[in-house]
């Protein structure tokens, strides 16, 4: 490549030269990246996308809320799992494979068709078990790895590595994961101190007549839980896994990890010995200085490639946060045409200031909490397809990108409604002689299936 020089002036370069230049190398390499992105996914045999959602709540059992739980606020409830780890994991992948399966019939009009990529997506925090987190090693049959990386990451490889499945993508929410086996007697002294802190904050709250006394209680609430992650007692990690087969870029699939943790991530009281809850527990740091392009299938980057297409996917708060756009303004290595902007989330719907796809480019969100877009939210339900499910607890929305982000020109991307794109919902059936209540705690949700859409060219 012909290198790009600035003419020299004498004395001082003037600042209007600087800036037109620096402007013309960032939009020159993004064109050639187009160009070659796009040269790139024309000759591959995908053209067009069925996007799958298991709309399937994934929060917990609810028991009450401190503030908004959907803004600044804290969830009150507690886990829903087996108490075997393992089988709850293995409970959990006989749910994915029956929502599948049952994905498969109602895509009987282009599940055959080796030009379309099937996406079929599950919302976050899907795998989790009734502590919150599922622990490291000890739990899961003695390996060094975590749950889903190991055991559960065979299980899923093996349902999607069915024939029937030769053209899906399984996008598999996300596994919380803790680092350590157990936690020590130590770290449960610390962590019950907090509590009874947090719990005694919380009663004062709800005993406070008026806002301003309440305004104030809050306050010291949210100091304690800013002060509580940035000072965690155990880390875990809120990792997606995914998956096809025959995956030339990455044969054993793929694992994203989630940035920033919510007041939804964890429920606010300690009610057990061994439970992951608000104010003991924190992400690790995800060092996003060498950018988001995808080096090795676990590393905690966002941003990969399938057969030619090009993928981003955010979990949840990383997407509201901006967590991809953020990145790709300063570092042009991630600065690629994203084809598929995927989303998996418990709280969240697609947010434009956010979005990452190219010009043409499609975006999903898969959600386990809510079914009502979000008033003042864009895309809105005019310029997205917006699907919630009938008990009011999960949705999936998709949107096309009409004309991408511009960050030099600080523009948020413009979304507009998908053209052609029908939806199709389904109540979610449980597999028999497995009881679905004790997995999750409000039911199986719906599977959505939205009509083929070609991919971007």
């Amino acid at each position: 490549m012909r290198v790009i020089t600035v003419n020299s002036y004498r004395g001082r370069t003037p600042r209007n030269a600087i800036i037109q230049t620096q402007v013309f190398i960032h939009d020159f390499i993004h064109c050639m990246m187009h160009k070659t992105m796009s040269s790139s996914i024309d000759n591959k045999k995908y053209k067009s996308v069925v996007f799958l959602a298991w709309a399937v709540p994934t929060v917990p059992h609810e028991t009450g809320a401190v503030g908004d739980p959907n803004g600044p606020g804290y969830v009150a409830g507690e886990y829903v799992g087996l108490d075997d780890p393992r089988k709850d994991l293995e409970e959990r992948i006989q749910l994915v494979a029956a929502a599948a399966d049952q994905a498969y019939e109602m895509a009987v009009d282009t599940r055959e068709d080796p030009t379309i990529l099937h996406c079929i997506l599950i919302p976050e925090f899907f795998f989790r078990g009734k502590d919150g987190a599922y622990n490291a090693c000890g739990d899961m049959g003695g390996s060094d790895h975590h749950a889903l990386r190991d055991h559960g990451g065979e299980l899923i490889r093996n349902l999607a590595n069915q024939a029937k499945y030769a053209h899906w993508l399984f996008v598999c929410g996300s596994v919380i994961e803790s680092d350590i086996q157990s936690a020590s007697e130590e770290v449960k002294h610390k962590a019950q101190n907090r509590n009874d802190l947090l719990m005694a904050t919380v009663k004062a709250y709800n005993l406070a007549k008026d806002d301003e006394t309440k305004n104030f209680i809050f306050d010291l609430l949210d100091k304690s839980t800013t002060f509580a992650q940035s000072h965690s007692l155990e880390t875990v990690r809120n990792r997606c896994y995914i998956y096809k087969q025959n995956w030339p870029e990455w044969p054993q699939g793929v694992v994203i990890e989630k940035k920033y943790v919510s007041h939804e991530d964890f429920v606010l009281d300690y009610y057990s010995g061994n439970v992951y809850s608000e104010m003991n527990v924190a992400y690790p740091y995800v060092d996003e200085s060498k950018g988001e392009l995808k080096k090795d299938a676990n590393d905690e980057k966002s941003i990969f490639q399938l057969d030619g297409i090009m993928l981003a996917l955010e979990i949840c708060l990383d997407h509201r946060r901006g967590r991809l756009r953020q990145v790709r303004k300063v570092d042009q290595e991630s600065n690629v045409p994203i084809d598929l902007h995927l989303i998996v989330s418990c709280g969240m719907q697609i947010q434009q200031p956010s979005v990452v796809a190219k010009t043409g480019g499609l975006v999903f969100n898969c959600d386990g909490e809510y079914a009502v877009c979000g008033e003042d939210e864009a895309p809105d339900t005019k310029s997205s397809i917006w699907t919630g499910t009938h008990d009011g607890k999960a949705h999936s929305q998709m949107t096309v990108v009409s004309k991408e982000a511009n960050d030099n020109k600080n523009q948020d991307a413009i979304c507009e409604m998908p053209k052609n794109v029908s939806v199709k919902t389904a109540l979610f059936a449980p597999p028999k002689g497995l009881n679905i209540d004790q997995l999750d705690a409000y039911g199986g949700g719906e599977i959505h299936m939205y009509s083929n859409h070609p991919l971007p060219s």
